[in-house]
């Protein structure tokens, strides 16, 4: 089994304007692992970006030019970025991605997602007298799967990490969080 780990990464700016991504394909190479990057890092969900402050905003650890993003990769791949780009990647704890998650990324996400469509079948029923049945309460219900509100899985890190089914190794961070002690 591959064990997977957070990797931060720091996205700086060209000169001349634009993203300036360390070259992870480099990484790739080194783990004798043919192919685009782009490709690789999305089997494990992709690329999770800073959405509160970008590159042409300015707060807590991210100055103007910079935007900060996290991957989850094998254990291996982060060593090599951190050894290559020592100033750009560096190893989270799972604790420290829920907390960038949920106040980076997902902070302005609504808590629930409404079902448009089935609320107003149920509005419709309402108005016309129906009784409400056990199907209505489980539409209304965000923890249960039946359309209408339902809990919005990308809220908060623990939800979308089960919606893509990604499992972070403590023991992999430990290790690499302890080699990058001097």
């Amino acid at each position: 089994m591959t064990e997977l780990v957070p990797l931060k990464i720091k996205i700086e700016l060209h000169p001349g304007g634009g993203a300036k991504y360390p070259d992870m394909n480099r990484c790739l190479s080194a783990i004798g692992t043919n192919g685009d990057w782009s490709h690789f890092v999305d089997q494990w969900g992709g690329w999770i970006y800073d959405k509160r402050y970008g590159h042409r905003d300015a707060g807590d650890d991210s100055p103007r030019g910079v935007q900060w993003g996290v991957v989850i990769v094998p254990e291996e791949f982060a060593q090599h970025a951190e050894t290559l780009f020592p100033h750009q990647c560096e190893t989270i704890t799972e604790s420290d991605l829920g907390t960038f998650y949920e106040s980076r990324v997902s902070y302005n996400e609504p808590d629930t997602i409404d079902d448009l469509e089935a609320l107003q079948l149920i509005k419709v029923k309402r108005d016309l007298g129906a009784a409400t049945d056990a199907d209505v309460q489980a539409a209304i219900d965000p923890d249960n799967d039946a359309r209408g509100i339902s809990r919005n899985k990308r809220k908060r890190w623990q939800d979308f990490k089960a919606l893509r089914g990604v499992e972070i190794s403590a023991a992999a961070v430990q290790r690499r969080r302890n080699s990058r002690r001097p």
